[in-house]
């Protein structure tokens, strides 16, 4: 059995014995292949860690540091052929990072952990000792620079998620001990995190430590005009007064974030579509625009008091567009004609009668041909930076029509 490690410097143990991999790049290619847990072709994988070799030189290196790890772990670490590289599936090898988001997966769903989702969360977080491949950088790899950035960002995204639910879950059952260690843990993740401060403030006073309530608030006050130039939020200044006119805050006010509950349904076209539900009222149904990720958006501190605004009184229904977040990413069909007509796969899969229909931006156009067609389903129709027409066809402005190409090309070309 193999253990490779990638929270921290990446390391790797076989037998109980570790293994020494000299070359940052050696390292680089295991930890990629392993993490995307699937087989890539010699051209990526060459493209990815020599940028500026040419192909012959590129696809001659890996070739060497393919026959380098084999030495190192095994002749069957890799399955390989002339095209194609990947790992062994039938080789035993633990890695701390699929372990780690295993263990979050299978509590994912629900407000309360019970003692095994606790127990799972527990030895999920205490697997992420550092952070994803932490202190390790390829300066002449951009694309596997950002790879590891965007695995970075995800992980620790996935992290504070734990760690909240950790901090409830020990707040239910009186361990305020162990909740205040996980809340503390919380903040050293995001220092600007509000809800985070917020609880920890609120569990300091709780447990009767009013003095690190005060301190944590003052904390709190100042990190977000040194690094934002903005006051805490209202909620947060509400409960430090409380807290200073000597009142011990209740749990009842301190109101918890109701969780999202993701599901999928299939369009028209058999393209699966991720949807979220949140919230009790009137049905809102937020139109999906590009660059959208139904758990991420949840998450993001730009969105994440927007959504738990517009879901205080409504039964918020957001989903992913095609070939974006949650959604299906291989798709034949990206076309306008298909986005209404994956609004109207939603609402018929959800059985929508009729309900409110907002729309930001390159969403504007779709929630509009909707209403259009479905009038009689449409109560309100809000409409944010949006427009009617696109760019190409508003007016006869070539210059635009160039600056739009332009900026085809470049997202093209450096994805």
């Amino acid at each position: 059995m193999c253990k490779l490690f990638l929270f921290g410097t990446p390391a790797i143990e076989c037998s109980g014995r570790s293994q020494s991999i000299r070359r940052r790049k050696a390292r680089a290619l295991l930890a990629y292949l392993a993490v995307t847990q699937q087989g890539h072709s010699r051209e990526v994988l060459a493209t990815l860690l020599w940028p500026e070799y040419d192909r012959q030189s590129a696809r001659a290196d890996l070739s060497r540091i393919l026959s380098s790890l084999r030495k190192t772990l095994g002749a069957n670490f890799f399955r390989t052929d002339r095209e194609s590289v990947a790992l062994n599936g039938e080789v035993d090898l633990w890695v701390d990072v699929l372990r780690f988001s295993k263990q979050l997966e299978s509590c994912r769903k629900g407000t309360g952990l019970d003692d095994d989702c606790r127990q799972k969360l527990a030895s999920a977080v205490e697997l992420y000792q550092a952070d994803f491949l932490a202190g390790f950088t390829l300066s002449d790899c951009p694309d596997f620079d950002e790879w590891q950035l965007l695995q970075t960002e995800a992980l620790r995204r996935d992290l504070g998620w734990a760690l909240e639910k950790l901090a409830h879950a020990h707040e239910d059952r009186n361990d305020l001990a162990q909740s205040i260690a996980y809340a503390q843990r919380w903040v050293r993740l995001d220092p600007l995190h509000e809800p985070a401060q917020r609880r920890l403030i609120f569990l300091y006073a709780r447990n009767g430590q009013q003095a690190e309530a005060h301190r944590q608030y003052q904390v709190c006050e100042r990190l977000l005009a040194e690094e934002l130039g903005v006051e805490p939020q209202p909620e947060t200044r509400q409960l430090y007064e409380e807290i200073r006119r000597g009142r011990s805050p209740s749990p009842s006010t301190q109101p918890r974030r109701p969780e999202q509950e993701i599901k999928f349904f299939f369009s028209f076209d058999g393209v699966r579509i991720a949807y979220a539900t949140v919230g009790e009222g009137p049905p809102l149904v937020m139109t999906a625009t590009f660059l959208r990720h139904l758990e991420y958006d949840w998450q993001s501190p730009i969105w994440q008091h927007w959504l738990s605004a517009l879901a205080r009184n409504h039964t918020l229904i957001r989903y992913d567009e095609r070939g974006c977040g949650l959604s299906d990413w291989e798709v034949s069909d990206i076309s306008f004609e298909a986005w209404v007509r994956d609004l109207e796969g939603l609402a018929e899969h959800l059985g929508l009668k009729r309900f409110r229909l907002l729309a930001l931006s390159q969403a504007g156009a779709v929630a509009i041909a909707y209403a259009a067609r479905h009038p009689d389903k449409v109560s309100h129709l809000i409409l944010h930076g949006a427009y009617a027409r696109g760019r190409l066809h508003r007016e006869e402005n070539p210059r635009a029509a160039e600056e739009a190409q332009t900026l085809l090309s470049l997202t093209r070309l450096g994805w």
